[in-house]
């Protein structure tokens, strides 16, 4: 029995010393552990560290960059006033410090400046007359001695001059009542003539040109048709600015049918052509932005 207690009492003493051994493993696997997060911590730390140095060099780099191309364009903008001279700029070459002097390749011909004998020259047009002719009566001097003739040549001048007018169509439609239905008709009016003040296309025209094509203000081109017209038209801002929004909306596939030509043409111009390219470019983005205005109204 002796024996028996003392092979138990030492195989207590095993799984004691083995459970130990387990612990101390497993403290030493927790150390591990840890360790194994601070180092992961610490690079993380690290990692954000240097995005933050990162970030704040790319930053520099673009405020660089951007003072950079600043100063290329001051650099720029001065050498060509610099070199401005009278070939290339509106200043007479009298004011070049090292002007070279330009060479007359015409030959003389001996012949006076200006208008050539023979030459038909360049006379205003005359046009038809739009009033009776006014025939001048003889001067008193003609009257008085019977010595002057007629000698059946007429000089003719004409004066021109230009009139706006006010015209004003107005219709009428008489209503008809049906005793029986309650129904009441009037004739149609023409198209066109919705509202009880209406402006034809005249008007609208006149309008659209004055504020689109000579860059006139909405309230300068209301307040001028108002001045012509003595007062009596008084159109709104709306009304000047809606041919300009309609005329958007209706150019989209001409628009859009140009703006694919320019892209998918193999050559842009930019030389002779370039001011006609930048021209139909503003076009462009002006009827676009018109028209998103429009829409977003």
């Amino acid at each position: 029995m002796d024996i028996d207690l003392k092979e138990e009492i030492r195989k207590q003493d095993e799984l004691l010393a083995e459970y130990l051994r387990v612990i101390e493993i497993q403290k030493g696997l927790i150390q591990e552990q840890k360790k194994m997060e601070k180092r992961a911590l610490d690079a993380e730390k690290q990692r954000d560290d240097a995005l933050d140095k990162a970030k704040g060099i790319r930053l520099q780099y673009y405020e660089t960059a951007a003072e950079l191309e600043e100063e290329r364009g001051k650099n720029l903008k001065l050498r060509a006033q610099i070199n401005r001279d009278y070939e290339n700029s509106a200043i007479p070459s009298s004011k070049s410090i090292k002007r070279k002097k330009i060479a007359n390749s015409r030959e003389k011909t001996g012949r006076k400046p200006g208008g050539q004998p023979g030459h038909p020259g360049h006379r205003r047009k005359k046009q038809e007359p739009t009033q009776p002719v006014i025939l001048l009566p003889a001067p008193e001097k003609v009257l008085e001695d019977s010595d002057f003739k007629k000698t059946g040549r007429t000089i003719i001048k004409q004066m021109a001059g230009f009139q706006v007018y006010l015209n004003i169509r107005e219709y009428h439609a008489d209503v008809y009542y049906n005793t029986k239905t309650g129904e009441r008709v009037h004739a149609a009016f023409p198209a066109g003539v919705v509202d009880e003040v209406n402006y034809d296309g005249s008007i609208r025209a006149f309008l659209f040109l004055l504020n689109n094509d000579c860059c006139v203000s909405i309230d300068k081109s209301r307040r001028f048709l108002s001045d012509l017209t003595g007062g009596k038209l008084n159109i709104s801002k709306g009304m000047v600015s809606k041919p300009s929004r309609e005329f958007a909306l209706k150019t989209v596939p001409e628009r859009r049918t140009a703006c694919a030509d320019m892209l998918l043409s193999p050559v842009m111009p930019l030389n002779s052509n370039r001011q006609l390219a930048s021209s139909i470019y503003f076009l462009f983005q002006f009827a676009k932005i018109s028209e998103d205005s429009f829409r977003n109204s």
